[in-house]
């Protein structure tokens, strides 16, 4: 079943916000904690189902895991995300090497997996699991301006950069799958910076190699303005596109099929984080009457909300959800009379 079948099914407006780290308020685990140990983990998003009741669940988003598994140095502040130290690879390097990494061999990537596992096994709903996106993965391997000089010096590298990440990622979203997840995203941040004819060269053959073989729904997630791009990730093989929040939405539904979800996109931080209950509950209705047109539409957060986003936000994300389907029902009963 395709995730545009899957939102039909459920009831509307389907809201799921990416949330995971706001998860270690409930239990007072540290940062490093979640990302290092999955039963942390586990036990945060377990505490924020509990709390919330979700209709979907995912696991916290962490780039740092296949890069890991690639033979990356991570550093891993106590309260705060994971980030790559060094990024070793340059134009020209032989590849070779690349081929020998096993990523469903190493730890981090196993640990991620049993996250996924725990949530198809212990939650209700949809369960996800994340990727790092192929061209996010080579940034972090090669740093983000020697991938983009690459990118228009050296195509024929990044090429075959991309095609050794997309086989190696493939398998790790097989096996998220195989744990239980139902959806997967796809979450390349770096897509951002290139150009439509770039994501059609590099990104697009990279990602439809990546679910070419999955029977899970698919999301592809880019970070930021990525406006320019939506009409060519809609052609990518994907079940939808996660978008931000300086992507109009509706201008979005414009260039994709109908049947390609659009998922997103309130402000992580100047809403979820900054804002007032009340003031959330304004940009929840004003979304949802906007997009209330559109049958492939999933109200959700831009990104990833931030470990210290309040919880009476989230709550009140959920409420506001609430009260403007009971608004849409009384409406329709008085258009009835």
């Amino acid at each position: 079943m395709t995730l545009f079948e899957t939102i039909q099914n459920q009831p509307k407006p389907l809201a799921v916000p990416l949330m995971g780290y706001p998860g270690i308020q409930l239990t007072g685990a540290a940062m490093k904690d979640v990302i290092l140990f999955p039963d942390k983990q586990v036990e945060a998003l377990k505490a924020l189902v509990d709390y919330f009741n979700p209709p979907a669940v995912f696991p916290m988003m962490d780039l740092t895991v296949e890069a890991s598994g690639m033979g990356l140095e991570v550093e891993f502040p106590e309260d705060d995300v994971a980030y790559v130290r060094k990024h070793p690879l340059r134009e020209g390097d032989d590849l070779t090497q690349l081929k020998t990494f096993d990523l469903l061999s190493a730890p981090r990537v196993r640990n991620y997996l049993q996250v996924v596992e725990a949530i198809a096994k212990e939650f209700r709903g949809l369960h996800g699991g994340y990727v790092i996106g192929p061209l996010s993965l080579a940034g972090l391997l090669m740093g983000v301006e020697n991938l983009a000089l690459a990118l228009l010096d050296n195509a024929f590298f990044v090429r075959e950069l991309l095609s050794i990440l997309s086989e190696k990622l493939a398998r790790v979203a097989l096996a998220e799958q195989s744990a239980g997840a139902d959806i997967i995203a796809i979450l390349d941040p770096t897509a951002m910076i290139i150009s439509p004819l770039q994501f059609d060269v590099f990104v697009k053959p990279a990602v439809q190699r990546i679910v070419r073989d999955l029977k899970a729904m698919s999301l592809l997630h880019i970070c930021g303005e990525a406006s320019h791009l939506v009409g060519h990730m809609s052609q990518t093989g994907v079940d939808g596109l996660s978008l931000d929040y300086q992507v109009d939405l509706v201008q979005a539904e414009e260039r994709v099929p109908p049947d390609v979800v659009i998922w997103g996109n309130l402000n992580p931080v100047d809403v979820f984080l900054k804002e007032t209950p009340e003031g959330i509950k304004t940009q929840v209705k004003n979304l949802l009457d906007k997009m209330k047109n559109f049958d492939n539409f999933v109200l959700s957060s831009g990104c990833d909300l931030p470990a210290h986003t309040p919880l009476e936000n989230i709550q009140s994300f959920f409420e506001a959800v609430s009260e403007w389907k009971q608004i849409e029902i009384d409406q329709v009963e008085k258009a009835q009379l």
